[in-house]
Order: structure tokens, then C-alpha cells, then sequence
């Protein structure tokens, strides 16, 4: 009884001894793991702050402004370029403007019912 017991004491030590080399090794990997993805984040976020500077920088309004005149034709609007609000084509409210002509028809406004999926016309 002693000798199986023993036998058995043995056993179970280097089952628990080989079970915690094979976890050990595994928390050992997933610690290189995360290291590694710590490593890829503090890349990432120096990556992201060197493109929000290079962006601060491209969109300067001094350069912008240079870039501008530099490439595009653009020229001081003349005074026949130029024309009044009440002159658009599109009837503005009657704070801004005068009274839009009503003698033309306009479509008739949907009406919606409270119960649902049904409207009425």
C-alpha cells in the first residue's frame, strides 16, 4: 500500500511539474504577445500624432491662402457678377424679402395619420 502511494505521490508530482511547464510557457507567449501589441499601439498613436501635426501644417491659412493664388484664377468678383437676393429665382420668407407670388399652384401637404403604416393624401 505504501509503495502504491508512493508510486502515485510521484506520479501526480511530475504531472503538476509538466503541467506547470506547459503553463508557464503559454504565459510566457501571451506575455510576448501583449507586449507586442502594446508595441504596435505606442506606434500607432505616434503615427496618429505625426499625421494631426502634418495636418496642422498643410492647412495653415497662410498656406493655403498661397496655394490658392498660386494655382487658381481667381479675380475680384466685378460689379456685373454681382446681383441681389430678391433677384434668385427661389421665393425667399417674407422676413428677408417681399411676399412670394402665391398665384401659382403648389402640390397640396401630405397628411399623416397617427396609426401606423397608413397615410392619407
Amino acid at each position: 500500500m505504501r509503495k502504491g502511494s508512493t508510486v502515485l505521490f510521484a506520479v501526480l508530482a511530475v504531472v503538476m511539474g509538466a503541467a506547470s511547464i506547459v503553463i508557464g510557457t503559454e504565459v510566457h507567449d501571451l506575455e510576448d504577445r501583449l507586449a507586442g501589441i502594446h508595441r504596435d499601439i505606442a506606434r500607432e498613436q505616434e503615427a496618429l500624432h505625426v499625421s494631426r501635426a502634418e495636418w496642422s501644417y498643410l492647412n495653415r491659412p497662410d498656406r493655403l491662402e498661397e496655394l490658392a493664388r498660386r494655382h487658381l484664377d481667381l479675380r475680384v468678383p466685378t460689379a456685373e457678377q454681382t446681383m441681389r437676393v430678391s433677384d434668385l429665382p427661389f421665393a425667399a420668407p417674407p422676413e428677408f424679402g417681399p411676399e412670394p407670388d402665391r398665384s401659382r399652384s403648389s402640390p397640396a401637404p401630405m397628411k399623416v395619420s397617427a396609426s401606423p403604416g397608413r397615410d392619407e393624401r
